[in-house]
């Protein structure tokens, strides 16, 4: 097996012996390693427009509620497929000096196994699940809606039931990515 020069091809750096201050561009070019998505493209599912009820009173519309669930569940292999790119591929070798050591810590941890891309790993993680639970609070909603009389409703803490476990999922993604929360859901 030969090896393979991981510059070849790209801009050779002229090395000085004294520090000089940045004098080029301050804009990226086109041409400056370009991202080729080899994946295709998410397109997000259809939403559906306009409502039986015309305003005067409210309607649930169960079907809307069973598509809105699915609609989700179809965000979360998007999601997923990020964080499994993110942890097979991001793997920063900045070189063996102070600085480069301090930029692959930062990034990705000391074992490769921390840092930046940990963080960005479990936000990811935690928007999965607090979709994966939005739809399932949804269609425990539907389903709800489906064995009750017409003239009984659900009330606010029934649907706040329903999405806590979302909640808990969304507090964390906010405490994964270094922020605090205030709702006491988790």
């Amino acid at each position: 097996m030969s090896d393979v020069n991981p510059l070849a091809g790209r801009h050779q750096p002229t090395y000085q012996k004294t520090p000089v201050p940045y004098g080029g561009p301050t804009q990226v070019t086109p041409d400056h390693d370009p991202f080729n998505d080899t994946t295709g493209t998410f397109v997000p599912p259809k939403v559906p427009t306009g409502g039986s009820a015309g305003g005067k009173k409210t309607a649930v519309d169960t079907h809307a509620l069973d598509l809105f669930a699915t609609n989700m569940d179809a965000l979360v292999k998007p999601v997923q497929d990020a964080v499994a790119y993110l942890q097979e591929n991001t793997h920063v070798r900045a070189g063996a000096f102070y600085h480069g050591n301090t930029i692959r810590t930062n990034l990705n941890g000391p074992n490769d196994d921390g840092g930046l891309k940990k963080a960005v790993g479990l936000v990811l993680s935690d928007l999965a699940q607090g979709i994966t639970d939005i739809a399932t609070g949804v269609r425990a909603i539907s389903a709800k809606y489906k064995s009750i009389h017409d003239d009984t409703v659900l009330n606010a803490t029934d649907v706040q039931t329903y999405m806590q476990a979302a909640q808990g999922d969304f507090d964390n993604l906010v405490k994964d990515g270094g922020g605090s929360t205030g709702s006491g859901s988790s």
